[in-house]
């Protein structure tokens, strides 16, 4: 499974280690989380937290390119992890994948009105997990690209005075150069 992902130059290769996605698995089940961890540590960089407030804490320390949550945990559950992270302007571009054995549609209906971008069922399928997996990094990196598109098409002649065109300029780069944060 060495090479890149698509079109969009996203790397899954071993050998790339610092060019692999970022997951963050926050689940408080130890085998639960191991069992996502060994799934997903060949094509990804993989990091841990065992419930809701340490997964709130790493997401907006690490900056994760997804974030798998366990919804049943102590402290912070799944749901206001998710809550949390989708209004945090750090972490709101975040795709969030929660993981539950409640099947009732308003379980899942509760997920994605937070912010939630999927919603599996326990017992999942790996295969499963890795295709959702990649098509939200996917649908991210497109995103990503298309805003730089835009900013790129910025007039370059908004402002008349000199202080507003070196603001223009500095927020210019400031976005170009943080564009994947």
């Amino acid at each position: 499974n060495s090479g890149t992902f698509d079109e969009f130059n996203i790397k899954y290769s071993d050998k790339n280690e610092k060019d692999k996605a970022v997951i963050l698995i926050v689940e408080d089940d130890k085998d639960a989380r191991e069992y996502i961890r060994g799934s997903l540590e060949p094509n990804y960089h993989v990091l841990e937290a065992t419930n809701g407030n340490d997964g709130i804490e790493r997401a907006c320390k690490e900056i994760p390119d997804l974030v798998i949550s366990d919804i049943i945990m102590p402290d912070k559950d799944g749901y206001e992890l998710c809550g949390t992270l989708k209004k945090d302007v750090r972490t709101s571009h975040i795709p969030i994948i929660l993981l539950t054995a409640r099947t009732s549609e308003s379980s899942i209906i509760q997920g994605l009105e937070l912010g939630a971008d999927d919603y599996i069922t326990k017992p999942f399928n790996t295969q499963v997990l890795h295709a959702r997996i990649k098509n939200l990094i996917r649908l991210r990196h497109l995103l990503q690209q298309q805003r730089h598109r835009e900013i790129s098409k910025l007039p370059s002649k908004l402002p008349e005075t000199p202080i507003d065109q070196n603001f223009i300029n500095e927020l210019h780069t400031t976005l170009e150069e943080n564009m994947s944060k």
